[in-house]
């Protein structure tokens, strides 16, 4: 079995062509590749935003294609999975381990799956709870010792950037995503779109933040316009869309109309401006069966709706907020 690192696909190319990548990667016939298999995918949006494939091949001749094809991002790998060691009797004194970080955590569950029944100690509070503090302390700058970047379920790498070394190569980074997933990680990668310059560089800080790097990304993009060729076709789409009509911009309370950019206020003559845009021009960047979700204002759902029916959607539904008050209207392609 090969490794080939590095595939990359563009948002509207279909992984149908992902043996035909990974034969050229190989320098080898698509016919002679027997098999390809994801491995990971992440999104690469340093220069546009394209998805970069991490896949398993089995070929004819593998000796010989990877003598001849001389390509860095290639190697050998085996497919032997991960085990655990035995289980053992509890031992007297159970083993401690101290901090939850991601190599804490792994280290227990192994413990706990060997019998060892292991005691985890972790100083700082638990990641939701961390989630505030951390965000308080990048506000104000004021320092919870006890809870912060450092201390805390997760543990350092819970607010980091994935720049670290995915170790892609070592057996055991099979058995870590596949727990992971096992036990409620998702699978999915989100695309995030905003005009405002100064909006997609918060974007940018807040993925950075919560560890999404090579699961979230950000495009500059103005709705009212068709997508980008380069969009792809997406599961769902969720979008908040400036929905006030203009004519009750001035009538809104002072801490709205003064301090909210109307950039993200004004939607128009009948704030509708920006659903008709959407249901018209970005229903196509929906795999089929998938769903466009909308957040509508007050006594916007029956319009919305209707637009959707008008637009091809079926299955249109509307959900209330805690006020009861019709808040969100969802569509199926």
């Amino acid at each position: 079995m090969l490794q080939i690192e590095r595939v990359k696909l563009e948002l509207e190319e279909d992984e149908s062509l992902l043996r035909r990548r990974a034969a050229a990667a190989l320098r080898i016939p698509e016919a002679e590749v027997l098999e390809v298999r994801v491995l990971h995918r992440a999104i690469d949006a340093r220069e546009g935003v394209r998805f970069i494939y991490t896949l398993r091949a089995a070929v004819k001749n593998e000796k010989n294609v990877l003598k001849r094809c001389k390509n860095k991002n290639v190697a050998p790998v085996s497919e032997t999975p991960y085990r655990l060691p035995d289980p053992v009797d509890p031992p007297e004194v159970p083993p401690v381990v101290v901090g939850a970080g991601p190599g804490g955590l792994f280290c227990a569950l192994a413990l706990a799956r060997c019998g060892a029944r292991p005691i985890l100690l972790e100083r700082g509070r638990n990641v939701e709870r961390r989630t505030e503090d951390v965000e308080r302390f990048w506000e104000t700058g004021t320092l919870d010792p006890e809870s912060n970047v450092q201390f805390g379920e997760g543990g350092a790498g819970a607010f980091s950037d994935g720049k670290l070394n995915t170790g892609t190569r070592d057996m055991r980074h099979r058995f870590i995503l596949e727990t992971l997933t096992a036990h409620g990680a998702p699978e999915s990668q989100v695309l995030l779109g905003e005009l405002n310059p100064a909006a997609v560089r918060i974007c940018r800080q807040n993925i950075r933040r919560c560890g999404l790097a090579g699961r979230a990304a950000v495009m500059r993009l103005d709705v009212l316009q068709p997508p980008p060729r380069s969009m792809g076709a997406f599961a769902c789409v969720v979008s908040n869309p400036p929905y006030i009509p203009d004519g009750d911009i001035p009538g809104l309370d002072r801490s709205v109309r003064d301090f909210e950019p109307h950039l993200a206020l004004a939607g128009g003559a009948d704030g509708c401006d920006f659903y008709r845009a959407i249901v018209r021009q970005w229903r196509d960047v929906l795999a089929p069966g998938g769903r466009l979700f909308f957040e509508v204002g007050i006594g916007q759902a029956d319009t919305v709706a209707d637009l959707m029916a008008a637009g091809g959607f079926a299955d249109i539904q509307v959900v209330p907020d805690s006020q009861d008050i019709p808040r969100v209207v969802y569509g199926t392609r």
